[in-house]
Order: C-alpha cells, then structure tokens, then sequence
C-alpha cells in the first residue's frame, strides 16, 4: 500500500511556497475558478492590460512548476524508493525553512524556486536558497492561509517521511527483484542504467555488500559507477576496464582491474564502445523512451561478437498503474494553463 499513500499524498499537497501571488488579497478573497475570472475582475478595477497579463503569466507558470514538481516526484517514486525519499526530505526541509522566513515577511522568488527545482530533475545536493528570498508587504497577501497550507504540507510530507523509514533495502522488492536477476546472470558483463543519480547510487551501494556480492557471485572491486559525480577522466578509465577489447584494451581483460558490473545514469554518453557485454538492465524508464534505443545502443554496435543483446526492462508495480490517472490529470491541469494564459 506505500505506492498508494505516496500518490494520494502528492496529489493532496498544495505547495503554496511556489504560487504566493494567488494568494494576494484582491485575488484570494475572490475565490476564483479559472484565470479568465481574475482578468476580468482586474480590468473591471482598472488594472492596465501589460500588468494583468504578468500577473497571470506570473499565475501559469507557477501552477506549471507545481504540476511538474509532482510529475518528477512520482517519476522518481517509479524509480525507487530512495530517490523518491531523498526528493521528500528535500522538500519537508524546504517547508519548513519557507515557514519560519514567512514569520520574517519573507518569501520565494522565480529563482529560488527555479533552482530548487532543479535540484530535484538533476539530483544536485541539497542547498539553503531561503536566505536569498524577497521580502514582501504582509498586507497584501493571506498570511494565515499561506502558513495553513504549508502547516498541513508538512504534516503530509512528515507522514510519508515515516512510512518510507519503514521500507528497508531488504523490504524494497525491486531492488530484491534485481538482486534476483543478477544471480540468474552469473559471469555475464552487464550494464545496469537508470535515470537518477540518487537511485543508482542507492543499487551501487547495495549490491556491493558482501553478503549480496556473494550472492551473486562477484568481487565487488568489479562492480563501478559512473554518474554526474564521477571525472570525465575517471569515466573514461571506468568504461576501457569495463569494455576493453572494444576500446583497444585487450591486456586489461582477466585482469584484476576489468569491471564485470558497470552502473550508470544517463551521462554515459552515446557513442560509447561497451560491445565486450551482452546484457543491459533498466532499472526504470526514462523520460524520452528514445533513450532506451539509446542505451541498448551503446552495447548493440559493430565490432560486438555476440549475436544478441539481452535487455532487462524494470516496469512499474502493479500499484503504480494509479499514478497514470494522477499524472493524466496532471498533464491536463498544465494543458488548460498553457492554453488560458498562453505559457509553452
């Protein structure tokens, strides 16, 4: 049931730190239903066109960036448990900073919320952006129902942080499940991908263990990573002890130094020389399925000595086929902003 309560708790958040301007007192008191509504009521009061359409594309984009923040949050529930939990100790850290500057008249700005953002889609390190934050006028917005709002999202955000607390490595099924498949797979050279950084490092520390290296048969001296952490220069060491003979290393392979298991996120650029293997996982789907040609690729080139490519592809619990109805709903939320206020 964790997937269930995870999507009904994105759904219900309302994220008031990323629109405050709807809750200006000539806006809020209004109860509007649609952005036409408040333009109407603006130019009845005398605003002049330029600085209604700014308001509103102010509106747009901020209920954009909340519907796509819940997009990347279950996109990274998909992908795994950690990456999900990390992004909701993020954004609980985040609530509850924007809460305590809110008593100091503070409040967010495009950018802040932008680079926030951003932190999330890129699975940078978590950074205080809050002593950056504009001061505003009180008087002008609902204050009670900003703190409301955010009070109820931090209560929301604290309960999945402690339901999440619950899922061990050992309880997480898909990291099992992987587990499982790389036993089947003994002596196999295989590539594991996926999309977050968070995510792969979370498997790269896991399998590394003894007890699971035993299980699947392997020195964990040969299983790396490659990610947005890792030096051009050490990824392109990584790659040549992972797939020698493609890469002109012949001497390296059977040695100590060759790599059977190699992790990576998408930064393994295309174009990559990684025919010495056979065998691709996907441990979640990316965002463009372009990118799983992709990665199926970079081992399915001239010069490979095998005659098939095996791929493992991870789909999604049975449970998060409810998500496709929360992110339909979505996707049409964004749709109808993009067509009332005029956003791309």
């Amino acid at each position: 049931g964790i997937y269930k309560e995870c999507k009904d708790a994105i759904e219900s958040l309302s994220l008031a730190s990323y629109n405050i301007e709807i809750f200006r007192k000539d806006i809020f008191q209004q109860k509007f239903q649609s952005f036409e509504q408040i333009k109407y009521l603006l130019q009845r009061e005398g605003w002049p066109d330029e600085k209604i359409k700014e308001l509103l594309m102010t509106l747009g984009r901020n209920e954009s960036v909340i519907a796509i923040l819940k997009i990347l949050f279950l996109k990274r529930l998909e992908s795994s448990v950690e990456a999900f939990r990390i992004s909701i100790r993020r954004l609980l850290n985040f609530q509850k900073k924007f809460l305590e500057l809110l008593d100091k008249n503070k409040i967010l700005n495009r950018k802040s919320y932008r680079e926030f953002y951003l932190s999330q889609a890129e699975d940078e390190d978590e950074e205080d952006y809050s002593e950056r934050l504009e001061e505003i006028n009180p008087n002008e917005y609902e204050i009670e129902e900003i703190k409301e709002r955010t009070k109820k999202d931090i209560e929301i955000l604290e309960n999945i942080c402690n339901k999440l607390s619950e899922v061990s490595e050992e309880k997480d099924a898909k990291l099992q499940q992987l587990v499982e498949t790389l036993q089947t797979l003994k002596n196999k050279k295989i590539v594991i991908f996926g999309y977050f950084k968070d995510t792969m490092r979370y498997v790269y520390n896991y399998i590394r263990q003894n007890e699971i290296v035993s299980k699947i048969g392997i020195d964990a001296n040969k299983i790396s990573i490659i990610d947005s952490g890792v030096s051009p220069y050490e990824r392109k060491d990584r790659i040549i002890r992972f797939s020698p003979v493609s890469n002109r290393y012949p001497t390296i392979k059977g040695t100590d130094k060759e790599i059977q298991i190699l992790i990576s996120t998408d930064v393994l650029s295309e174009g990559q020389n990684l025919q010495d293997a056979d065998t691709v996982i996907n441990y979640d789907l990316p965002w463009n399925p372009i990118k799983i040609v992709q990665r199926i690729g970079r081992l399915d080139r001239l010069g490979s000595r095998y005659d098939f490519v095996n791929v493992y592809n991870f789909f999604p619990e049975d449970e998060l086929e409810s998500l496709l109805n929360l992110l339909k709903r979505l996707y049409e939320k964004l749709d109808a902003i993009n067509r009332s206020v005029g956003l791309d």
